[in-house]
């Protein structure tokens, strides 16, 4: 491993640290535990001279608690933090430190002394930063978070209409739980939110302690839980994984200028690791819907359809049509009404498919299912209590009045889609005693290829 200080001026050196231009963001997650390897991210952090340090999220472990808080963060960030009342120096004279709550804050009622240690904007919750060419979006993807963390709550109503408001050529967003990850904890169902419709250009997150970046059609989101507590073995890919590492601690360094704004992956035993481009508003082509909300769909419960129903200019005129989202009532579901399969196709037209490059399919989460695109299979879910788990929100109809069903979301390659009629299928199959969500809807995207 390399040394502390030789490490961090090796990469002052790699990075042109002493000639600053532009704004400089690092971004640490998964780090407060006053651990060695958090000495050693946080110096290397401070050789990158930032204007901002932000986080993504489990920055008092283990259990958020009032007594641990300046040790884990104040020891090593103090030089960050305005107003800092610890005992760790004097702190800085302005505040650069801007953390995300996460799980592990959260463990102490109230998350009050994360509360009580920080002044921060906003609600202190979820709040915005603005720094002119930049704009950093906080949100809480705590289960606890009054507001909620699912798309159609009142903190993503807030965060939609602040994009909707920012003037900024990049809009990032930072949380803790990740939208898509290969690591153990794995995606989150509940933040997979339209994200790139509603004007980010990058998400940044944790929770699973490793390096990621996976990339939706040319928008980065990225895993950075590798900021000093611990290290999790790699699994398996996701579609759109470009680069992952679990074997080292880091940063990211994040760089704005007027020109450009990229982004590397600064470790604290080989330097950097990863480089990428972040792109602006203007770069980053607007999704295209082929499937959205509203859309008119053709239903058959609990009949088997004829052949064919799977591929274009299939006769529908027997099948019932609704409008998603919508829920399916069970009769006798009091009674123990046995399984029942629900056949749900949508038929749409594609123009000039070969400029699409990713899609982003939404699909309802609690019940067992199968997704065709064209009579090919592209998706399977069966019921998995490792993976409900890790659910922020159980499974089952949601309590609030008009709570929409909640989607799981998988990153595919647009090839499956041919120029013309374009048929996405389901099969769903309701245990009505299992107590799944009844809801319906479902949709799907498409990034247009880089440069057109």
């Amino acid at each position: 491993m390399m040394r502390l200080g030789v490490g961090a001026l090796l990469v002052c050196v790699a990075l042109g640290c002493s000639s600053k231009s532009g704004q400089v963001v690092a971004v640490i997650g998964d780090f407060g535990g006053d651990r060695p390897a958090e000495a050693q991210v946080a110096a290397l952090v401070r050789g990158f001279q930032p204007d901002l340090v932000v986080t993504v999220g489990d920055n008092n472990y283990p259990d958020g608690a009032a007594d641990t808080i300046d040790r884990n963060i104040g020891k090593h960030y103090a030089w960050a933090i305005a107003p800092y009342h610890g005992a760790y120096g004097p702190g800085a004279t302005k505040n650069r430190f801007f953390p995300s709550l996460g799980n592990h804050d959260w463990r102490t009622a109230g998350a009050q002394p994360y509360l009580d240690y920080f002044e921060l904007p906003g609600n202190e919750r979820y709040y915005d930063v603005d720094r002119g060419d930049v704009h950093l979006f906080f949100l809480d993807s705590d289960p606890h978070e009054p507001d909620g963390v699912t798309r159609d709550s009142l903190q993503a109503l807030w965060l939609r209409n602040a994009l909707g408001a920012s003037k900024a050529r990049h809009n990032w967003i930072f949380f803790h739980h990740p939208p898509y990850s290969s690591g153990p904890h794995g995606s989150t169902t509940e933040l997979e939110w339209p994200f790139r419709a509603w004007g980010a250009t990058a998400v940044f997150s944790g929770h699973d302690h490793d390096y990621e970046r996976i990339d939706a059609g040319g928008m980065p989101y990225v895993v950075v839980g590798t900021g000093g507590k611990s290290l999790y073995e790699p699994r398996e890919a996701i579609y759109g994984s470009v680069r992952r590492y679990g074997d080292r601690y880091g940063a990211l360094r994040l760089q704005v200028s007027r020109k450009e704004a990229s982004g590397q992956f600064v470790t604290i035993s080989d330097g950097v690791s990863d480089s990428f481009p972040l792109p602006d508003v203007q770069h980053l082509t607007a999704p295209v819907t082929l499937v959205g909300p509203g859309a008119s769909w053709h239903v058959r419960d609990g009949l088997e359809p004829q052949a064919g129903w799977l591929l274009p200019k299939f006769d529908e005129s027997e099948w019932a049509t609704a409008g998603t989202p919508f829920r399916i009532v069970d009769r006798g579901a009091a009674s123990g009404a046995k399984t029942r399969t629900t056949y749900y196709r949508y038929e749409f037209d594609v123009t000039s498919p070969e400029r699409l490059e990713t899609l982003e399919l939404g699909v309802p989460r609690d019940q067992p299912a199968a997704v065709y695109l064209n009579g090919r299979e592209i998706l399977r879910l069966e019921r998995s209590p490792v993976r409900e788990k890790n659910w922020l929100v159980p499974r089952g109809p949601r309590p609030e009045a008009n709570a929409e069903p909640i989607l799981i979301h998988r990153l595919l390659d647009a090839k499956t889609l041919v120029s013309g009629g374009n048929v996405l299928a389901l099969e769903i199959q309701r245990v009505p005693e299992d107590g799944g969500d009844p809801g319906f809807a479902a949709e799907l995207v498409a990034y247009p290829r880089a440069g057109l």
